[in-house]
C-alpha cells in the first residue's frame, strides 16, 4: 500500500493499474442514474466497470429508462440486492457536509446534482435574477 498524490491515483484508476485502489466517488445523492456510472462500463473514471453479471447490467439499463418513479425504485431495490451479492467495491465512509449562509440567498438543490450528479447547495443559478 501506498500513498499518491491525486493526478497519480486519478491516471493509476483510468488505466486500472491497481490491485487494490481506494478512492473518491463524489457525491451519491441525487438522481439514482448515477449507479450506471460507478457500477457499470460505460463511465471509466472511479467506475467499478463490473460487467461480469449479465442481470446487474440489465438491470442498471432499464432503471435509467424506466419513467415510473416506483417502478424506477424497486429496480433500484433490485440492483442493490445483485450488487450485494458480488460486491465487487465497497463504500468504507461516506463524508457529512455542513453549508452556512446568511439567509439573505434561498439555497436550493439542483435537481439531478451539479457535475456528476452531487446534490449541493451550491449553485451559481441562486445569484442570477
Amino acid at each position: 500500500m501506498r500513498s499518491v498524490d491525486s493526478k497519480t491515483l486519478d491516471n493509476a484508476v483510468n488505466e486500472w493499474n491497481f490491485d487494490l485502489a481506494l478512492s473518491g466517488h463524489g457525491g451519491m445523492g441525487g438522481d439514482p442514474e448515477i449507479l450506471n456510472r460507478i457500477i457499470g462500463e460505460g463511465y471509466t473514471f472511479c467506475s467499478d466497470r463490473y460487467i461480469v453479471n449479465q442481470t446487474l447490467n440489465d438491470l442498471l439499463d432499464q432503471e435509467v429508462a424506466e419513467m415510473n418513479p416506483d417502478r424506477r425504485k424497486q429496480i433500484v431495490k433490485e440492483i442493490q440486492l445483485v450488487y450485494s451479492q458480488q460486491l465487487p467495491s465497497l463504500p468504507l465512509y461516506y463524508p457529512e457536509s455542513f453549508w452556512a449562509h446568511n439567509g439573505k440567498v434561498d439555497l436550493y438543490y439542483t435537481k439531478r446534482g451539479i457535475a456528476n450528479g452531487i446534490p449541493i447547495p451550491l449553485n451559481k443559478l441562486l445569484f442570477a435574477k
